[in-house]
């Protein structure tokens, strides 16, 4: 982006709205754009309300906004997202006053949250995994609704600014790169994938499925036949078994081995519903390659066992 694009961008606030105080942010002031990246401005004047300017310069994308010149003062919290920006014109030093009391704020952390607040996004998140367990439409809506809400509470609920997606996710990925590698395979695998409950509940700062009180699951044994086992290849199996102990340490399998002809076996479940541990089922290793076929039925005895059966 040369200086004439800057100068357009900042002739056209100064025309249009009367700003006389304008400041660049977000990628383009980071330095973190790419060719398809919004030039981002804000710009300060004698308006009465927000106003949006959306056009292009050529093929660059600019989104600006005028705002009223009142919130120059001050340090709203609804501003911190300009927070890094670059002056471009200023009445005085308005912008860069406003920028220094941003990054105070910033610094100083978000309000923190209270117990109902914190409460109520956990609450709803158990409650929208529980309505949205099935293949519908409205489950896979309620299910894409959930893992967006869930990257915005991921930083609420860790008493952390919440700065949009760009950042959070960059964040994520060189502060808590186990929980990136979560999120991005559920982004890549579709919410359907079996590691959609744990990124959740992860997310969310929920307990493990195995640390959830007994009213809250219920279990289902899997039953798993050969149905061709030709297609048995040493490496499937040992994703087989990665696969039973990626959901042990989810706390989502209770136990697991094969039957005695070795001709199956059995997997025990702690989830929410039969559709869930159907999921689970279905995105095995064996199962997926047509392998094995299986059969869920609940499981009525109570029974808590934390460990393989002959599975190494």
């Amino acid at each position: 982006m040369t200086q004439d694009i800057l100068t357009t961008i900042t002739s056209d606030l100064r025309e249009r709205f009367g700003c006389h105080t304008i400041i660049l942010y977000g990628s383009h002031a980071r330095g973190d754009h790419t060719e398809d990246s919004d030039v981002d401005v804000i710009g300060f004047g004698p308006v009465q309300e927000i106003t949006p300017r959306a056009y292009f310069i050529g093929t660059i994308p600019v989104d600006a906004w005028a705002y009223p010149e009142n919130q120059l003062v001050g340090a709203d919290r609804s501003l911190l997202h300009i927070r890094g920006g670059r002056v471009l014109f200023e009445k005085g030093s308005a912008g860069s006053d406003l920028l220094k009391r941003l990054d105070d704020l910033y610094a100083a952390g978000p309000p923190s949250l209270s117990q109902i607040d914190r409460e109520h996004r956990q609450v709803w998140a158990k409650k929208m995994l529980k309505r949205s367990s099935g293949n519908k439409a409205e489950d896979l809506f309620r299910r894409t609704w959930l893992m967006t809400d869930a990257l915005e509470n991921y930083f609420v609920l860790r008493n952390r600014w919440y700065e949009g997606p760009k950042q959070a996710i960059n964040w994520l990925a060189k502060n808590d790169p186990s929980t990136f590698v979560l999120f991005e395979s559920v982004l890549q695998a579709g919410t359907l994938t079996p590691s959609f409950q744990p990124l959740v509940m992860k997310m969310f700062d929920l307990p493990k499925a195995s640390q959830l009180s007994e009213h809250e699951f219920t279990r289902y044994v899997v039953l798993l036949s050969h149905a061709k086992p030709e297609l048995l290849p040493r490496n499937l199996a040992q994703q087989h078994v990665n696969y039973l102990k990626h959901l042990e340490n989810e706390g989502l399998l209770e136990l697991c081995g094969p039957f005695s002809t070795y001709k199956g076996g059995m997997v025990i479940l702690r989830v929410a519903s039969e559709s869930e541990a159907r999921t689970i089922a279905e995105a095995d290793p064996f199962v997926q390659s047509g392998a094995q076929s299986y059969e869920i039925r609940k499981w009525e005895l109570s029974c808590r066992a934390n460990k393989h059966m002959g599975l190494g």
